[in-house]
C-alpha cells in the first residue's frame, strides 16, 4: 500500500469523519441537514472505508468471482449461487450432485491452498465468542433461505441479470451487514 494511504488511515479519526458530515450538511442543499440514518451511513461508510481499504485484493477477488460464475453459466448452464449449489447437494437428483460437490470442494481447496502459500495473507480472528459465531451462522442460513438466495446468487448473478428482487435482496444484505458490524464493534465492543 502507498505510504501516504497508510498514514491517512492512521490519522483518520472520528473527528475527521464528523468534519466530513458537517461539510456535507453545509454543502448539498441549503437548509438540509443529514440526520439519523443518513448521518450514520455516511459516518459508517467513511470509517469502514478508511479502516479496510484494500483495492488490489478486492479487485482481484471480484474479477475471479466474476470469471468463475461466468464459466459456470457458460459450461454448465447454472447460476453460481452458493446456497443453491449447497442445497442441491442434499435435494437434487443424484445425477446433479457431482458438479455441486466439485464446486464446493473447490471453494474449500482454494482457501486451503491460499493459506499454505501465504500463511499471513488472512489471519483469522482469535477468541471470538462461539455463541455469536453459531448465532451468525444460523441467521445467515435463515436469511439466505428467506430471501431465496445468498450474496453470490443475488449480488453477482441476479444483479447481472437485472433482477429487481436481487437488487433489493443485495441492498438488504449490505445494510444489515453494516448495521451488524457497527453493533459488534461499537456497541458490544467485540472488535478484533
Amino acid at each position: 500500500m502507498v505510504p501516504s494511504l497508510i498514514e491517512a488511515r492512521k490519522s483518520f479519526d472520528t473527528t475527521s469523519i464528523h468534519k466530513v458530515v458537517e461539510y456535507a450538511n453545509n454543502s448539498f442543499i441549503p437548509g438540509y441537514k443529514l440526520t439519523g440514518s443518513a448521518d450514520f451511513i455516511l459516518t459508517f461508510t467513511i470509517e469502514t472505508f478508511m479502516e479496510n481499504f484494500t483495492p488490489l485484493s478486492a479487485t482481484a477477488g471480484g474479477a475471479l468471482i466474476g470469471i468463475s460464475v461466468t464459466l459456470l453459466l457458460l459450461f454448465n448452464g447454472r447460476i453460481g449461487g452458493v446456497s443453491g449449489i449447497m442445497n442441491g447437494v442434499f435435494c437434487a437428483p443424484k445425477s446433479d450432485r457431482i458438479w455441486r460437490l466439485i464446486f464446493l470442494a473447490g471453494l474449500v481447496l482454494g482457501a486451503f491452498i491460499v493459506r499454505l502459500l501465504a500463511p499471513d495473507f488472512n489471519i483469522p480472528r482469535q477468541n471470538y465468542p462461539l455463541f455469536l459465531l453459531g448465532l451468525g451462522g444460523f441467521l445467515i442460513g435463515f436469511g439466505t433461505r428467506m430471501s431465496g438466495g445468498c450474496t453470490s446468487g443475488h449480488g453477482i448473478c441476479g444483479i447481472a441479470n437485472l433482477s429487481i428482487r436481487s437488487l433489493v435482496a443485495t441492498l438488504t444484505f449490505m445494510a444489515t451487514g453494516m448495521i451488524t458490524v457497527y453493533i459488534i464493534r461499537h456497541s458490544l465492543e467485540l472488535a478484533a
